[in-house]
């Protein structure tokens, strides 16, 4: 039986813009998806007006836990072989990378949750001076991995790696490992680290040393 030429046009527009049902799914997976203050009016009032400033201030927190470890220095004592002592700076820069251990989520009603985590993996680069009759300076690069449970507030990190030492326009190099302990909630931002290093030298020109040294590291 021969169609219209009406029905073929009908036919034709209706392959070209989709069934009506696929338009439709169309415009729903281009909708914009609703954020929190949509799907839940309260966000808007004074119901959780605590915990939004609480959400706020911890991100203040974290960044001033930042620059903290990054500009204040660790404070220890140089002990050389010799018996000589002097009072030493470091400066640890840290990256952290690796599968993360332990796992730390803070949920919030009206903001996007705080995650922290902690990756056990460290590479670090440290800059340090010794003041003491003769200032010598140095500059470590060293491999580590911390273990800290998310139930404990201890925690331990090993670490080994050479160094540089300049004295008296004369350079030298050693190698030597490092054992910190760390002390803060897992796994938020911010702990205090007790590390004791001994460094075996590797040149006639330069004796080995025993650090001591008490700082913060933000991971």
């Amino acid at each position: 039986m021969a169609r219209s030429p009406g029905f073929a046009a009908c036919l034709l527009i209706s392959l070209l813009l989709g069934s009506p049902g696929l338009v439709r799914a169309d415009r729903a997976a281009q909708a914009p998806r609703l954020d929190k203050f949509q799907s839940l009016p309260e966000c808007g009032t004074m119901m959780y007006f605590g915990e939004g400033m609480a959400a706020g201030m911890g991100a203040l927190f974290d960044e001033v836990f930042r620059a903290t470890d990054l500009f204040v220095p660790d404070l220890g004592v140089r002990f050389e072989r010799r018996g000589d002592a002097a009072f030493a700076l470091a400066w640890p820069l840290v990256l952290s990378f690796g599968r993360p251990t332990a796992v730390q989520i803070r949920r919030y009603h009206c903001a996007d949750d705080g995650v922290n985590v902690l990756q056990p993996h460290r590479v670090a680069f440290e800059p340090g001076l010794a003041l003491g009759d003769v200032t010598v300076a140095s500059a470590r690069l060293s491999y580590g991995y911390v273990w800290h449970p998310e139930w404990s507030r201890w925690g331990v990190e090993i670490d080994a790696g050479p160094t540089l030492v300049w004295r008296e326009s004369r350079a030298g190099l050693a190698l030597g490992p490092q054992l910190s302990v760390r002390y803060g909630r897992c796994c938020g931002p911010m702990y205090l680290v007790l590390a004791l290093r001994y460094d075996v030298s590797l040149s006639s020109q330069q004796p080995s040393a025993t650090l001591v040294k008490l700082g913060f590291s933000y991971r």
